[in-house]
């Protein structure tokens, strides 16, 4: 069962308690009273052969059809309009049998006025669920209320289970004020397909933007540097190469940075110097310190501009973006001595920090982000990052945070993984890297 629901303009909690199911029932009876039971009797009285008034009774039958018809389809209508009836009743009858299977409800015996025996509900949970269109998430909170029930909510395995019931896709749990909140892939997005002619125009909508995927774009521009992550075989390179074609097109500078020698170090005739491609640790120190003081001397260019403003960053002034691709960040840090690595890491830092409004980004790729080489500070600074494959607790949190505690990818593919982009995912989504095929080096061949 796929859960789909008249689209919002903007995010709508719906509320649901077990004893409200009997008023949405009694909605659903509304209708069937009006087709089972009214259209026959009002046909049966009004719907007689003509007398005095010499009215057709095909007339009279047809009008009585209109006119229940319309009551009919009004109450239907104002019902999904103003309660999201239709859809709200299906999630309330998937929650309804979900707590009673997993005893989430609390009953005791008692008496009705007239002596018989009568179950009456002593405890449900108090939940709300929001099928969030604009972040492709279908969310349900629960309320924790301090009952030893609630400390039931608080599991990875409860929402796992929840979401096999509403047949959706478990991504996290989350507490937020007081609730706990468990978020759920309601929306499948579309894998991109790039052959080797190197068509980027699709892929590439400005020069400040990158489809990730279908429904989702990266807007480096607002959401400067990214993170990549994942082991071999997740298809971090390829991953990588898109990226890599994308800037090529839209005409930025590419510098590589590449300490194990991979397969990106052939990109060099692609980009337009071998000097912008770099594997020993000295020859990345002075990449990056060369990058650093370009980056200081366009600040300075940009500043006694007669046309400079307030707000106003490098594709305002008409510079073209620089992007440096830094694979391998561990291996690099670990080969390096001490004073290299730490001069690396200097610069490092300060053109993540400062490089937004000149145009400077930096996209760094690692098997594992241990914080020896990634410090927090410096991670949260990275708009984008990715976790490809599958990856342990610890690796899903140093990457997305405390936001990865409780991710897990099951049934993936190569290039499948989780992506969180800064202002644009609330949560990390599982998502399919864009699929390359054909001669990859030919992804070069278009340059805008």
């Amino acid at each position: 069962m796929m859960l789909r629901k008249r689209k919002e303009p903007e995010e709508v909690w719906h509320s649901y308690e077990y004893a409200s199911l009997k008023e949405q029932r009694s909605l659903k009876r509304i209708i069937i009273f009006y087709v089972v039971i009214a259209l026959p009797v009002i046909s049966m009285i009004f719907c007689q052969p003509p007398q005095g008034d010499g009215t057709p009774f095909a007339t009279r039958l047809l009008g009585i059809l209109i006119l229940v018809g319309i009551a009919v389809l009004g109450t239907y209508f104002w019902l999904r309009k103003n309660h999201g009836w239709r859809f709200s009743n299906q999630v309330s009858e998937i929650l309804d049998s979900f707590l009673q299977n997993n005893g989430l409800i609390a009953y005791r015996q008692g008496k009705d006025r007239e002596g018989n025996s009568v179950r009456e509900v002593t405890y449900s949970p108090i939940i709300r669920w929001c099928d969030s269109a604009q972040k492709r998430l279908f969310l349900v909170k629960f309320q924790l209320d301090g009952s030893l029930m609630s400390t039931k909510f608080v599991d990875t395995e409860f929402g796992k289970r929840l979401g096999n019931a509403l047949k959706l896709e478990y991504i996290s749990m989350r507490e937020e004020g007081g609730s706990i909140v468990y978020s759920y892939s309601a929306h499948k997005d579309g894998r991109l397909s790039v052959s080797d002619d190197g068509d980027y125009a699709v892929c590439c909508p400005s020069e400040d933007k990158i489809r990730i995927t279908e429904n989702l774009t990266w807007d480096f521009r607002k959401v400067p540097h990214a993170l990549i992550s994942g082991g071999t075989g997740s298809g971090k390179t390829f991953f990588l190469t898109y990226l890599m074609g994308a800037f090529n097109y839209i005409g930025a500078n590419i510098r590589i940075i590449d300490p194990k020698h991979s397969d990106i170090s052939g990109f060099a005739p692609f980009i337009g110097s071998e000097s912008k491609v770099v594997s020993s640790p000295n020859n990345i120190a002075k990449l990056l310190r060369e990058t650093d003081e370009a980056m200081t001397k366009r600040y300075e260019k940009m500043r006694v501009r007669p046309d400079a403003g307030f707000g106003k960053d490098y594709a305002d002034y008409g510079y073209k973006p620089v992007v440096m691709f830094f694979d391998e960040l561990s291996a690099c840090m670990a080969s390096a001595d001490r004073k290299v690595a730490q001069e690396i890491n200097g610069y490092l830092m300060s053109i993540i920090m400062k490089g937004r409004q000149a145009g400077f980004f930096m996209i760094l790729t690692m098997q594992r982000p241990d914080a020896e080489y990634l410090k927090g500070a410096v991670r949260d600074n990275l708009g984008m990052r990715v976790a490809l494959g599958s990856m342990s607790a610890d690796g899903y949190q140093m990457v997305f945070g405390a936001a990865g505690r409780d991710l897990q990818l099951s049934n993936y593919q190569k290039g499948d993984g989780f992506i969180y982009l800064d202002g644009v995912t609330d949560v990390p989504r599982q998502f399919s890297a864009p699929f390359l095929s054909g001669n990859v080096e030919k992804l070069f061949g278009v340059k805008g």
